[in-house]
């Protein structure tokens, strides 16, 4: 599957306010903009955002529990100011909040990444991928499908750059 990488889930009246664009700082938003955010404690958002949150204790915080949904419902309340998240996910969970919201790309990131189906490390699991492999084969480069990956994304989300993206990186890997 391919689908934007994490990006900051912020209210469109928020960014308007701060100006706030395209390729975010995750660390200018903690320094000089001093937003909060609150994660999950036993997720990992990559190294790079990791690092980041390990330097901003103060401005983060940590929910226990497995729960995402919680996550959005801060950020609904204003009890949060931005979140880091799957802009399908972010649309998925807000439903008809999510057009308040914007998704935007975190500066030094990737815009867009593969995702791998996992299974158990047995005979029956790598029958299972291999199954799945040749029918994500057969199927990945039609519109039902191309439709079904970006369902939960927004318009302006299926841009250019996704198509390209789809067409230069997904379709070749």
């Amino acid at each position: 599957m391919m689908s934007p990488n994490l990006q900051v889930i912020i209210s469109k009246k928020l960014a308007r306010l701060l100006r706030l664009e395209n390729d975010v700082s995750v660390e200018e938003l903690f320094t000089i903009q001093q937003l909060k955010t609150i994660r999950l404690p036993e997720r990992s958002y990559t190294e790079k955002i990791d690092n980041i949150f390990a330097q901003h204790p103060a401005l983060i915080y940590s929910r226990p529990t497995i729960s995402e949904s919680g996550l959005y419902a801060m950020l609904k309340t204003h009890r949060t100011d931005f979140l880091i998240a799957s802009p399908a996910i972010a649309n998925y969970v807000l439903a008809d909040a999510a057009t308040q919201y914007v998704s935007l790309s975190i500066k030094g990131m990737k815009k867009y990444g593969i995702a791998y189906i996992g299974c158990s490390k047995t005979p029956w699991g790598k029958k299972i991928i291999d199954k799945v492999n040749k029918v994500l084969l057969k199927i990945r480069s039609t519109k039902p499908y191309f439709r079904a990956m970006s369902a939960w994304l927004s318009e302006d989300e299926v841009n250019r750059d996704y198509l390209h993206f789809y067409q230069t990186k997904f379709l070749r890997n």
